[in-house]
């Protein structure tokens, strides 16, 4: 059971990193773009940003543990 539950928080370790990726890079082109956006737009991107990096440490520190349990 232990294997498996290590399979299934690295695949979600994996999609948590390819959006948190996905998000910085946004905030990046719109910083880049030098055009008006709103600020309440980068602060929710931002938002979105720190909150998937909570959970991407939850599921790594997970990850962890089980690994230190074998």
């Amino acid at each position: 059971m232990s294997e498996y539950e290590e399979e299934v928080i690295l695949k979600e370790l994996q999609k948590c990193g390819l959006h948190l990726r996905r998000l910085k890079n946004k905030l990046y082109r719109y910083c880049e773009k030098r055009v008006f956006v709103k600020g309440s737009t980068i602060l929710k991107l931002y938002a979105k940003i720190e909150e998937t990096q909570r959970e991407y440490n939850r599921l790594d520190n997970r990850l962890i543990e089980l690994e230190n349990a074998q």
